[in-house]
């Protein structure tokens, strides 16, 4: 939404500490017209504070900005931590700091185009974090959700911004907001329909064990794939040593 509106405010000659104003507001509205959920709050509440962090001049760093928004919303609200939604949006959202921008390199040195590899590590990281806690809760592991994300990624732009401004189009003639919904209903037709047609296919869910013995397996699983990366690693570099010797 920020991405949509800050360059229409430029476009109509807002600077400045104005410009910020513009941005606190869309978050607060977007927020209010979407429905304060855990993962929504979330997002709001990183998005204001670099918003305030570009305001009085300092640069917002991934990590920082969502310990310091996780942890005032725990403050404000502890029974956050028993809700799945924002467990998963943390995850989600420290995958794309930890693991995406590595990924994203891995792949563009392999000669992965920029967006495709920007949009696999992305996608790949996110679902490597939020794994663990999803396993818990659903008993199962799902292969192509990797895939089914990449395609539903193209729907999610058009579907969110189409769709607050049907709400905000209803508010003041409500034709025109239905007008705008119609528009909206696409976009959102093929999330669904990526999701119901990649539900279908084989292989499409593994089961897994439930609750924490899931989730601790899978994390011990990580843990063997890295020690292996690892001493992959260290095995290639000690043959370029040995062959530079």
């Amino acid at each position: 939404m920020l991405a949509a509106a800050m360059p229409l405010a430029r476009l109509v000659g807002v600077r400045g500490r104005f410009l910020t104003v513009v941005g606190l507001a869309v978050v607060l509205a977007f927020t209010v017209l979407a429905r304060p959920e855990p993962s929504m709050v979330r997002a709001s509440v990183m998005a204001l504070l670099a918003l305030l962090l570009a305001a009085v001049g300092r640069r917002a760093r991934g990590i920082p900005l969502l310990c310091a928004g996780g942890t005032l919303l725990l403050l404000f609200d502890p029974w956050l931590a028993r809700s799945y939604g924002f467990a998963l949006s943390l995850s989600a959202t420290a995958g794309l700091f930890l693991l995406a921008p590595g990924w994203q390199r891995a792949l563009a040195e392999r000669g992965v185009p920029h967006r495709v590899a920007e949009s696999l590590a992305c996608t790949a990281a996110a679902e490597a974090f939020c794994l663990p806690v999803l396993v818990s809760l659903t008993a199962e592991i799902t292969p192509l959700s990797i895939p089914a994300n990449l395609l539903a990624e193209v729907f999610v732009g058009p579907a969110t911004v189409l769709g607050a401004t049907a709400l905000l189009a209803a508010a003041v003639w409500p034709p025109l907001g239905r007008a705008v919904a119609w528009l909206a209903q696409w976009p959102t037709d093929g999330i669904v329909a990526v999701a119901r047609s990649g539900a279908r296919l084989p292989g499409a869910a593994v089961p897994w064990a439930a609750g924490l013995a899931g989730s601790v397996t899978l994390l011990a699983a990580y843990a063997a794939i890295f020690l292996n990366l690892a001493a992959v690693g260290a095995r290639k570099n000690a043959r370029k040593n040995t062959h530079k010797n």
